[in-house]
């Protein structure tokens, strides 16, 4: 997607060569563009056909549209659960409950987004790195170029790193944000809040940040945060076949609508499946 100034020097080189016709697949979202090019280029004689495979222009460009639309990163919510909905046991333990293929697929999904994003008790109990950990062979990409590691998001008062070795180690980015405050050194970053709810602002501060996307990896309390504050525009859950038994965590805990209409209904985009792990993603 451009900028104004290049959409104005793009339809003009289009018009200086003599293009006769235009195909374009979707306008953009960006108020002070949508439409704009089109204008310029009809008003110049030129023949625009818009529309043509909107919806797989939409797919390919969600993280942009939802970033122009909303100022805010591409949210995916993602959790492994089992077939009785819960993503940990009674203490805390869920390593591992999607099997290998799963994981392997989660690496992939980590290495398209420019942040990943986990609470407090999830960095220091689990002590995840938050990495990619994929070759390059496996990724398409050349040698050459280097691995694709995002930066790592924490939503809670982390005092010092050793609370969370893996995931503030090799001088990795991070980003943390509270109540309280933080500590911060050259490649950690804290972002303090007033308000009890800071979600909608800590997003909107991330995005200014340049994180146009989040891959959210965190347990019930985060999971449930996102949800509630209806903060998400994916939510991939990966199930397995097994059943961990009612007094395990499950993926949610939110309050319960008063009637079924009422509740949140997302749409199936796709099901996929991995060995016997079934990944479901939806768009909310």
């Amino acid at each position: 997607m451009f900028h104004s100034k290049e959409y104005s020097s793009m339809c003009r080189c289009l018009i200086d060569y003599g293009i006769k016709k235009v195909i374009c697949g979707t306008l953009d979202p960006n108020p002070k563009i949508n439409g704009r090019g089109v204008k310029l280029l009809k008003n110049a004689g030129i023949d625009v056909s818009v529309g043509i495979l909107e919806k797989d222009c939409k797919e390919l460009n969600k993280i942009f549209f939802i970033n122009q639309k909303k100022s805010r990163p591409y949210i995916i919510l993602k959790a492994a659960q089992s077939l009785d909905g819960k993503i940990a046991l009674k203490n805390g333990a869920s390593s591992w409950i999607s099997n290998s293929q799963s994981r392997k697929d989660t690496h992939l999904m980590r290495a398209q987004v420019k942040a990943i994003l986990v609470g407090k008790n999830t960095a220091v109990n689990d002590n995840p790195a938050l990495t990619v950990r994929l070759s390059h062979k496996e990724l398409g990409l050349a040698k050459s170029l280097p691995m694709p590691q995002p930066t790592k998001i924490i939503i809670g008062d982390i005092k010092k790193a050793a609370d969370a070795k893996k995931i503030f180690a090799n001088n990795a980015r991070v980003i943390t944000g509270s109540r309280k405050s933080g500590f911060v050194k050259n490649n950690v970053e804290h972002l303090q809040y007033k308000n009890k709810n800071f979600l909608n602002a800590f997003m909107t501060d991330l995005f200014a940040r340049d994180i146009s996307s989040v891959l959210v990896e965190g347990g019930q309390e985060t999971l449930n945060a996102f949800i509630a504050n209806n903060l998400f525009d994916e939510l991939v859950l990966y199930t397995a076949p097994i059943f961990l038994g009612r007094k395990s965590m499950g993926a949610t805990n939110l309050e319960s609508p008063l009637l079924i209409k009422e509740a949140a209904r997302l749409k199936l985009q796709k099901l996929e499946r991995f060995d016997g792990d079934i990944k479901a993603t939806y768009i909310a």
